[in-house]
């Protein structure tokens, strides 16, 4: 992970507390927190002064130099840093609160830099124009050891000389204030960048026509203009980005400006980029809130749509349900009429009705009780053959064979329909209000210990769902009370 902060923020956390402890806490060597404070011109605290802190001793805290433009004030580590090192700097990390003008960082940048004096020769060159002179005297050996070789030097003109003494001086005054190192991408020098905190990417060669990449230049006369030109000063046009042999002067002559006029446009450029990158941190952290933002809408569309489309099920069922219910009750009616009409003396009546009764059974919901609407999961479907007995009193059955059941199950409920549905309800109510289905029974059974009428049509409840074997948990319960039934 990488770690971004200001110089100001770097200052804050190295002298509040041992670098030690610092690096630890955010995962970075002393070493490697060191260098970046040398880079970025952060004095640190010298050996021996937490020792003499803690002791009682006198210690002074070096005050933080001012920065110019040849001073880096954004530093990239590794590492994270935690919420209690965080609540010791200023503002966010890596972001500066306002910055400097840069008149100001201009003028302290002249202050140091000083006069930059075109290098006399080459005796003392820059790393990156050393490199191509060395490679020239490498080229010189093989020409004379081999007239076939056919590589030539690059630099032995006037005018090549000429434009590496100017790049030499302009290498060695950005190396003496901390400004970057010199970089050549190609043989001839044409593509050149100064790497560090005053980095820029300049060209020089002639102000009409420029020579293109790996292109052997020819001889040109010494009198021939040059033109230097900072690539980044392209977006900027109120400044100057570009200097050439006039008859104010020659390139020689302007080498203070023109180390100047380089610093602005990389304090230019450094500003830019940070404002191009915090409009896109900043897009990319409102397209995530707006990413994020949809998704709960949409999780919370897909729940509405999932609560209704369960609602919509459940009524589904309990309207099939009580088609079911309606219909079963209306074979049982149409059974119980021709049981009393001259049809039942046919041989094949009572295995035809017991056959119709069976589908009834089959029909209505509060035989199998698997509700989608009411209770879920739950099937108590008792024998039609099983006897109904109340306890601790062994009473009659109510039918000992099946045809007489049914009988007396038609003929009760012709009798007291009425009252049977409101019973349906009650003790449906305790259904839903109780689960599992046997202490709800027990609690609509033990409330109909009062009343006897109660009692009946809970009875006559029970005996519709066929749970007979259940009602033994009911007490205190008189034959005289459920009347045989």
């Amino acid at each position: 992970m990488t770690l971004r902060l200001t110089r100001e923020q770097l200052y804050e956390l190295v002298w509040p507390e041992a670098m030690s402890r610092i690096c630890k806490a955010i995962g970075i060597s002393d070493v490697a927190i060191a260098k970046h404070c040398g880079k970025a011109d952060i004095p640190i605290p010298e050996r021996g002064y937490w020792n003499k802190l803690h002791a009682g001793q006198k210690v002074t805290r070096t005050p933080l130099p001012p920065r110019d433009l040849a001073t880096i004030n954004l530093i990239e580590m590794g590492g994270a840093l935690p919420p209690e090192l965080k609540a010791r700097i200023t503002g966010e990390p890596g972001i500066d609160g306002e910055p400097e003008n840069i008149d100001v960082l201009t003028e302290r940048f002249r202050k140091r830099l000083g006069k930059v004096s075109l290098s006399r020769d080459l005796t003392r060159a820059d790393p990156a124009i050393a490199k191509l002179l060395n490679r020239d005297e490498t080229i010189r050996q093989k020409m004379a050891a081999s007239s076939f070789h056919w590589e030539k030097p690059r630099f032995e003109s006037s005018y090549e000389r000429r434009r590496l003494r100017i790049l030499n001086s302009i290498f060695l005054a950005f190396a003496r204030v901390g400004g970057g190192s010199a970089y050549i991408r190609d043989r001839e020098a044409r593509e050149i960048s100064i790497r560090g905190p005053a980095g820029v990417s300049i060209t020089l060669g002639s102000p009409k026509k420029r020579q293109a990449r790996n292109r052997r230049s020819d001889d040109a006369d010494a009198k021939d203009k040059l033109e230097l030109r900072a690539e980044g000063g392209r977006h900027h046009p109120d400044i100057i980005s570009s200097w050439m042999d006039d008859d104010a002067g020659k390139l020689e002559d302007k080498l203070t400006e023109i180390v100047i006029g380089l610093a602005v446009v990389s304090e230019r450029e450094s500003r830019r980029w940070q404002s191009e990158m915090a409009t896109w941190q900043r897009k990319r952290e409102e397209g995530e809130a707006e990413a994020r933002r949809k998704a709960k809408e949409k999780a919370e569309r897909e729940e509405r749509e999932r609560i209704a489309a369960e609602e919509k099920a459940r009524r589904d069922g309990l309207l099939t349900e009580a088609k079911n219910w309606r219909n079963a009750r209306l074979i049982r009616e149409y059974v119980e009429a021709r049981r009393r009409s001259e049809v039942a003396q046919v041989p094949e009546f009572e295995k035809w009705a017991r056959w119709a009764l069976e589908v009834a059974d089959q029909m209505d919901p509060l035989f199998n009780i698997k509700s989608n609407s009411d209770i879920e999961g739950v099937k108590i479907r008792p024998s039609r053959k099983q006897s109904f007995r109340l306890h601790p009193e062994p009473v009659l059955p109510i039918a000992s064979r099946p045809d007489q059941a049914d009988r007396g199950y038609a003929s009760c409920h012709a009798r007291s329909d009425r009252a049977i549905r409101t019973a349906t309800l009650r003790a449906s109510s305790a259904c839903r209000l109780a689960k599992p289905i046997g202490p709800a029974i027990v609690w609509a059974c033990g409330s109909a210990n009062d009343a006897g009428k109660s009692a009946r049509l809970v009875l006559h409840w029970f005996w519709r769902r066929r749970v007979s074997s259940l009602c033994h948990k009911i007490g205190g319960v008189t034959d005289s009370q459920h009347g045989g039934h």
